[in-house]
């Protein structure tokens, strides 16, 4: 059917000649084309096919190299565009040689993956846009990069994902690694690219909960345009921490003072905030309270119970923004020392020309260390049990004067602590002598 043709006006003829001469000032040959409407002026249409030579190089990239047809050579600019037959991606790249050749990397982003491309020459003009040549069409296919390899991995230190792997077995030189992981309940997940030195790879991951499972997984990557990546598939696993460990080595030293020095240790490599330390006595019904710093390893108690069991409990914590976490309590049981007499009341006399004796009011229920000195001999050590309440001296020297100092004592947990030490003089009686009698007056 024959096209009916417009016969043009003056006007039309004048915006035609200034159309062909800002055509002309670009070397472009116009041509005339009849539409229903006009005569208009369009560019040299690119007609001929290219024939590019193409093949995949590092998994998921295409290289392509294409010689322009003589017709076309350094006039016109190129598209490269590719879809994967599922429908789900589509790249494309406008190449703009600076000789009849073209060469261009395409990033096709997915392995293992058939695609179907097409390349085509083009011109882009302010007066009549974009004009396609005709398209080549050729198809590739991605190769697969796999998971990584003998992977192992396992919690170090409480906290801490200590992981290993070796490169996917795809003969495939990757850029990097990035391994993740997460706790089931979504409120931590930390991530780290890991690039290798060699074909193997090591990664020490904070994952900073206590007693949690955590999703992880690893994958193999490469770079494109500097910064952009292609994943290949990953490998899944699932790894628990344990709960925080009790503090160990819990003990307690008695000072004479009543005073309870107490000391701990902790497993190394847990960074933790601090232990929170518990006295109980009276069968735990009166208990305090002691917050330390995690480098904390000792505190010290001035005991309010003399001879009473005390209680003493350790725990670590750890609190940051994730999660405030204590572990099982360490308990160690212990007496305090009983409370010292003073032996004020301490007496000592004359039982005859050999002996003394001494005598006091309050029981105790350790011993009682005695000191009889006198010149020019040697001074004379006896331990008495302090529930007498009486003890006789004997063998000693007729008419002699004697210094006697006694101190209550005893002997717990290989510590030897004494009271306060009382000093009496006593004299034995001479020959002949006697004690006066006591008279005793019937009523």
């Amino acid at each position: 059917m024959l096209k009916r043709q417009k016969i043009m006006t003056a006007n039309q003829r004048q915006r035609s000649s200034r159309l062909t001469r800002k055509m002309s000032k670009y070397g472009v040959k116009p041509h005339v084309f009849v539409t229903n409407t006009a005569l208009f002026l369009s560019p040299h249409s690119p007609g001929s096919c290219l024939k590019p030579k193409y093949n995949i190089v590092d998994s998921v990239f295409l290289n392509a190299t294409w010689e322009a047809p003589a017709d076309i050579a350094g006039k016109y600019a190129y598209t490269i565009d590719c879809r994967d037959n599922e429908g789900q991606y589509d790249v494309a790249q406008d190449v703009f040689p600076k000789a009849s050749s073209a060469n261009v990397i395409l990033a096709l982003r997915k392995f293992g993956s058939s695609f179907n491309c097409s390349v085509w020459a083009f011109i882009d003009s302010n007066i009549t846009g974009r004009v396609n040549g005709k398209k080549t069409f050729f198809e590739v296919a991605t190769q697969n990069l796999g998971p990584v390899s003998n992977l192992t991995y396992e919690i170090v230190n409480n906290i801490f994902l200590n992981a290993k792997w070796d490169a996917p077995d795809d003969n495939v030189t990757v850029d990097g690694y990035t391994i993740k992981c997460g706790d089931t309940d979504g409120s931590y997940n930390v991530t780290r690219d890991v690039i290798p030195k060699e074909t193997s790879a090591h990664v020490t991951l904070p994952l900073r909960k206590f007693a949690s499972t955590f999703n992880c997984s690893v994958w193999a990557f490469l770079i494109y345009n500097l910064n952009e990546r292609v994943n290949g598939r990953k490998t899944v696993f699932e790894v628990t921490t344990p709960n925080l460990e009790p503090p160990e080595d819990v003990t307690v030293v008695l000072q004479c003072q009543n005073n309870a020095k107490v000391t701990w240790n902790y497993k190394p490599g847990v960074k933790l905030t601090g232990f929170v330390v518990e006295l109980c006595w009276m069968n735990k019904s009166l208990c305090t309270n002691k917050t330390l710093p995690g480098a904390a390893r000792e505190v010290e108690y001035s005991l309010l119970e003399y001879n009473a069991l005390y209680t003493i409990s350790v725990l670590a914590y750890v609190n940051d923004s994730i999660q405030t976490i204590y572990s099982s309590p360490t308990t160690a049981t212990f007496f305090s020392f009983p409370k010292l007499p003073v032996l004020d009341d301490l007496s000592v006399s004359a039982l005859n020309t050999t002996a003394l004796s001494a005598t006091w009011k309050e029981k105790w229920a350790y011993e009682i260390e005695f000191h009889l000195c006198t010149t020019p001999y040697d001074c004379q050590t006896y331990l008495v049990p302090g529930t007498l309440l009486q003890h006789t001296f004997s063998g000693l020297q007729p008419n002699t004067q004697y210094n006697v100092s006694a101190q209550a004592e005893f002997i717990l947990y290989n510590r030897t602590c004494k009271g306060t030490q009382q000093s009496r003089t006593a004299c034995t009686l001479a020959q002949g002598e006697v004690l006066p009698r006591t008279r005793f007056i019937m009523l």
